[in-house]
């Protein structure tokens, strides 16, 4: 049975960072508390201000803001499975799916840990006389 293997394949290219939201909240309370161990008269509203980054240090971080892009090469079988299970669909439903052969699946992974696909089996790329599904040409299959 190829599932575990396709398993291990799909987990070392798609995994989240363990989040904890009393990590945040530390976080949160933390800065409070030094904002008001500095001047006891802090507002609510300085306070929240205290919290925010000042504005050259957001634009150094876009401008440093570092995307990552893994291309994977492989069969169609392992992209229509690595898809339904990035959805958390049932690993199944991958036998519903078609895809023509060289074609291109493009899926985004945002820092919360939400994932949209901008496109399954595109081949756009591709001119009709190169298109082929299985041992078919073109869209006639």
């Amino acid at each position: 049975m190829e599932q575990p293997r396709i398993e291990r394949a799909f987990r070392k290219y798609f995994h989240r960072e363990v989040y904890s939201p009393a990590n945040d909240a530390n976080l949160v309370g933390n800065s409070i508390d030094e904002a008001n161990s500095n001047n006891k008269e802090n507002t609510l509203h300085q306070q929240i201000e205290n919290l925010n980054p000042p504005e050259e240090d957001v634009s150094n971080d876009k401008k440093n803001a570092q995307h990552e892009f893994e291309i994977i090469v492989c069969h169609g079988n392992v992209i229509r499975y690595m898809f339904c299970r990035a959805l958390q669909l049932p690993p199944e439903a991958w036998l519903r799916l078609c895809t023509f052969n060289c074609s291109l699946t493009y899926f985004t992974i945002r820092p919360t840990g939400s994932v949209s696909c901008r496109t399954l089996g595109d081949i756009g790329h591709l001119g009709l006389d190169h298109s082929t599904f299985s041992m078919h040409h073109g869209f006639n299959w």
